[in-house]
């Protein structure tokens, strides 16, 4: 068992301890499924930031340790699955105890999990095999290989005598002999992860010479003797990272029918997949570790206490999507594309075209697919293959690869009818690339106002980066007699005051173009502190037919421009806008004062009027001055000014004089 480091005051016992634990472990859950920037990753950071902030009240500091069971939080043992899901992570980067004190940041606590989550490469000099220096935690590194087992003697090396002995035993009923033969394994197994080089591909192919020569049935015992459900699961997973690649399929099948959690051919093919795509990344080390990701992580989903069913999703979706859309040109033909070509040319779909469409697509032949179905006239098999590329793991293997293929993308959006609008915005959500979004949304828009309700169903609680899109398509599908806007006022003036701008805005749109929500919209878009919302709402003044709008605002609405129109700190383009607006306000004192501030200076001593340097603001100002003010005795002078200006631009405002009160 490992030290602990000192602990504070306060009890281990507090619920915040597992909590914490779960926090951390679902933290680098989401750091291996998701860019470091999504917004789970981040959500999931910060909510660990704040159970350590609520563990540390009261104490000095947190130690996690690694015990020969689960964890030690201070001194307090915590044995579960969690427990035992964070030890085994923490094993894996070679640490040995978690020190967290008052010094802590967010930001701290961000790169560490992130730098626990990294898997390890190997090599000594791998800069992530060191631990990062970080305010207020303290990583401790631990030579796992020198801890004993249970009790058994340590030693530098397993003899062949010893292995073979240990596991003829095994392979008899008695349970005993088959938890000696598990251990056995699992000392083998902590060899192999310490070894190097050499060494480690000899043990490890001795391994699994080891695993081929057992029976299915003595494997299983051997698993069924390792205790509880957790601590199978961890011996499983330490047999995947001791085994090559090409022999962990074998080992975590006979390892589900141990547990009880047979594996689906479906599922076994795609795991083939994988491996056979990790064999084609750069360094077989890159590949190997690609696979036994995916392999630990399914073994995990086995045995959770409290399954995290998003998680297992994503997983799956990974395994499935593993770059399962790059169409190789060395694939080499088994027969499955002349199978389903045939099945087109006679229009019927069998099991053994089901079967070889499905093999396709598991080679990454989406496009030949599509362009198969494409060519043929319909039917039978088209109506099928449109089916087949309907499913969601195909149309997230298409769009939410990177980078996008976007023939293929637009191929397969093309297909698509309303039926899958819901999984589109599910797409559409998780899509990371800009491109993937700009097409997503291209085709949604293609469906008008026939989606309304499925997006303002969308709308509540959504990020707010899913909600601006979703408000655009609402607000772009929307038609005179839509009736999603009147219908659903309340939710979108919540989503009106929503902290970000661009959400704000969204929503601002379809209210201002609503009769009912019209005044009140434009109220709090000018009140905004955001040019992007005031600018807003002054397009929407002056749009299409805003003239006719405009005289029958209310007054405060014009008092509101009034405000925008002299405030300086709004950009000049803002304030002009603004200006030119109130040419079609009913003519009052204030606004002709305020024109006439920004056009007119007076000289300090003699107190002369002359016209303000031409810009876009005293331009416009001079323009309204001239159409709407050009009678007023105050006003008259002035333009009389500007009508002999050098400035172009103010001879050019005043062109109007000769109908001083038009409108």
């Amino acid at each position: 068992m490992l030290a602990a480091a000192p602990s504070g005051s306060a009890s281990p016992t507090t619920p915040h301890a597992p909590m914490l634990l779960t926090r951390l472990v679902v933290a680098f859950s989401r750091r291996r499924s998701y860019p470091a920037t999504h917004p789970l990753v981040l959500t999931a950071d910060e909510q660990a930031f704040e159970t350590v902030r609520a563990l540390l009240n009261g104490r000095h500091s947190i130690a996690i340790s690694v015990a020969r069971h689960g964890v030690l939080v201070d001194d307090a043992p915590l044995d579960s699955a969690v427990a035992n899901d964070l030890a085994e992570r923490l094993r894996l980067r070679g640490i040995g105890a978690l020190a967290i004190d008052g010094a802590v940041t967010a930001t701290a606590l961000r790169d560490a999990i992130a730098w626990l989550a990294t898997e390890q490469t190997e090599g000594a000099s791998d800069p992530s095999a060191t631990p990062p220096a970080l305010p207020g935690i303290r990583i401790t590194r631990i030579d796992y290989g020198k801890l004993a087992l249970g009790d058994e003697p340590g030693g530098d090396l397993l003899s062949t005598e010893d292995i073979w002995r240990a596991l003829a035993l095994g392979a008899h009923e008695d349970a005993d002999a088959a938890r000696n033969a598990g251990s056995v394994l699992l000392r083998m197994a902590d060899q192999i992860t310490r070894a190097n080089g050499s060494s480690r591909t000899e043990l490890a192919e001795r391994l699994q010479e080891v695993l081929r020569t057992l029976q299915s049935s003595s494997l299983t015992r051997v698993v069924e003797s390792r205790g509880d459900s957790s601590d199978k699961r961890r011996f499983i997973t330490q047999m995947i990272e001791a085994l090559p690649a090409d022999a962990i399929i074998d080992w975590v099948t006979a390892a589900a029918q141990a547990t009880g959690e047979p594996l689906s051919p479906q599922l076994l093919r795609m795991l083939s997949s994988v491996l056979a795509r990790a064999k084609q990344q750069s360094t077989v080390r890159d590949g190997d570790m690609s696979f036994k990701t995916a392999a630990r992580e399914l073994v995990n989903g086995w045995s959770l206490d409290e399954p995290v069913p998003q998680e297992h999703t994503v997983l799956l979706d990974r395994i499935s999507a593993f770059d399962a859309m790059r169409v190789l040109a060395d694939i080499t033909d088994t027969g499955a594309a002349r199978i389903v070509q045939q099945a087109f040319e006679i229009d019927a779909f069998g099991p053994d075209a089901i079967e070889a469409a499905q093999q396709l697509l598991a080679d990454g032949r989406v496009g030949d697919l599509m362009a198969w179905s494409a060519a043929t006239s319909g039917g039978q098999s088209t109506q099928y293959v449109h089916t087949l590329l309907r499913a969601k793991g195909v149309v997230n293997a298409v769009l939410l690869r990177d980078p996008l293929d976007q023939h293929l993308a637009r191929m397969l959006l093309t297909s698509l009818d309303t039926q899958a609008v819901d999984l589109l915005l599910d797409v559409l959500r998780d899509a990371q690339l800009r491109t993937a979004r700009r097409l997503i949304l291209a085709r949604l828009r293609e469906f008008g106002s026939s989606i309304s309700e499925q997006l303002v169903a969308r709308l509540d609680g959504a990020p707010w980066y899913f909600a601006r899109n979703l408000l655009t398509l609402l607000r772009e599908g929307s038609t005179n007699d839509d009736n999603a806007v009147s219908s659903h006022a309340a939710l979108l003036q919540r989503l009106a005051a929503d902290p970000q701008e661009q959400v704000r805005v969204e929503a601002l749109r379809l209210l201002v173009h609503e009769p009912t929500t019209r005044d009140a919209a434009l109220r709090r878009a000018l009140d905004d502190t955001e040019s992007r919302v005031v600018r807003m709402a002054l397009d929407a003044m002056s749009g299409a037919n805003g003239k006719a709008r405009s005289r029958v605002l209310p007054v405060d609405i014009w008092q509101r421009v009034v405000r925008v129109a002299e405030h300086d700190a709004h950009e000049d383009e803002i304030r002009s806008h603004a200006i030119r607006l109130l040419g079609h306000a009913p003519t009052s004192a204030r606004i002709r004062d305020l024109l006439l501030s920004v056009v007119m200076v007076r000289s300090r001593i003699f107190r002369r009027v002359s016209l303000a340097a031409p810009t876009a603001v005293s331009a416009s100002a001079l323009e309204v001055l001239a159409r709407r003010y050009g009678s007023d005795a105050q006003v008259t002078d002035l333009l009389a000014i500007a009508g002999e200006s050098p400035e172009l631009r103010h001879r050019e405002a005043v062109r109007s004089l000769s109908h001083p009160s038009g409108a």
